[in-house]
């Protein structure tokens, strides 16, 4: 296992009380490639489905320990969750975020250095995923590579987010019963505006897979809750009123003929920005994606459309097809055994265009 120095720090006030927190993760010394004091430096964001996770959960690494040697930093970064806010709050950290690379010096134990602006990648599990895409939308400087490992956002007009499912649905092979509203009370819309304050992490150990267990209002099932009432877009963008964005969405007639640019049409335009597969065009950054064939929480299907959408803007691309894996599967203990050739290849990806 590589050796680095790690160490906790606040990249902006969540509240009075609280930082908006992230790990940081470099070399022990200094390394022989640091030039003119600077580090290249990968972003990374946590899965939850954007309403749970912190920047210390199912951290890949296998990913730190391959760019660490580079003599690259890698930083984990919380961002504020859905509910009661939404993912306008969230990307606002995003931007922040890389404000704060821009302005700030790390102290590491032996030396200290600044981000190399020019060379910043930016990668994410699940919804961390989503957060990679609207980085490389929104924040700046423009991360030169994304990574996406088995990333949310790839289609967000599918069947999964937006069908209701009444008789539940599969998590990581495993039947998630219909939850009952009724278990889930307090953070609900328009319940949850009572909520007193945002939050930036809910670590996954505080969640629970019984519904009627009250970790935080039931936070750790929304996101089942969500994806079976076909409700996760309502409360992603903050559109309940009159009708919910994804009932809007519903009824765009089903055809074998439907394409991106009808739902497009029916999305308010000025959402398009927080819909990653609205914005690929020839200046996004090279991108590769790990993603397993058999994943029911992120279906492979929104990976391929999106790696499609790069594809055909003239941008270099590479999806990772993992056979017989589900989600999050880079994390178990036996994945370096078995995929550490592909763990090899988004290293030299990464490499390669940073």
């Amino acid at each position: 296992m590589t050796q680095y120095y790690s160490k906790t720090l606040g990249y902006k006030p969540l509240n009075e009380d609280q930082h908006v927190l992230l790990d940081l993760y470099c070399p022990v010394t200094r390394p022989a490639n640091m030039e003119n004091g600077t580090l290249p430096v990968i972003v990374y964001f946590h899965a939850g489905g954007m309403v749970v996770g912190s920047r210390k959960d199912f951290l890949p690494t296998w990913l730190i320990d391959r760019v660490i040697p580079l003599g690259y930093a890698f930083i984990s970064a919380d961002y504020r969750l859905l509910i009661p806010g939404t993912i306008h709050e969230t990307l606002e950290d995003l931007k922040d975020l890389f404000k704060y690379l821009t302005t700030n010096e790390f102290i590491c134990d032996h030396y200290t250095f600044k981000a190399d602006l020019d060379r910043i990648a930016v990668s994410g599990s699940s919804a961390g995923g989503l957060c990679a895409y609207l980085s490389a939308i929104h924040c700046n400087p423009k991360p030169k590579v994304v990574l996406s490992i088995y990333g949310m956002g790839g289609d967000f007009f599918t069947e999964q987010l937006l069908a209701i499912k009444r008789d539940g649905i599969t998590s990581v092979g495993k039947e998630i019963p219909s939850i009952n509203p009724a278990d889930l009370s307090g953070i609900l819309y328009p319940s949850f505006k009572g909520l007193a304050k945002p939050i930036s992490e809910f670590p996954f150990s505080r969640t629970s897979e019984d519904p009627k267990v009250k970790d935080g209002y039931g936070r750790g099932n929304i996101f089942y809750f969500l994806v079976q009432r076909g409700l996760y877009l309502d409360y992603y963008t903050g559109l309940h009123e009159p009708i919910g964005i994804s009932e809007t969405l519903r009824e765009v007639p089903k055809s074998d003929k439907r394409t991106q640019d009808d739902f497009k049409r029916a999305l308010p335009e000025h959402l398009h920005a927080i819909f990653p597969q609205l914005c690929v065009d020839s200046h996004w950054p090279p991108t590769i994606i790990l993603h397993g064939v058999l994943d029911d929480i992120v279906p492979i299907t929104e990976s391929r459309h999106f790696s499609g959408l790069v594809k055909d803007s003239g941008v270099k691309v590479e999806l990772i097809e993992v056979e017989g894996e589900n989600h999050g599967f880079d994390v178990a203990l036996d994945a370096e055994v078995k995929y550490g050739a592909q763990f090899d290849k988004i290293r030299d990806f990464i490499q390669e265009h940073l």
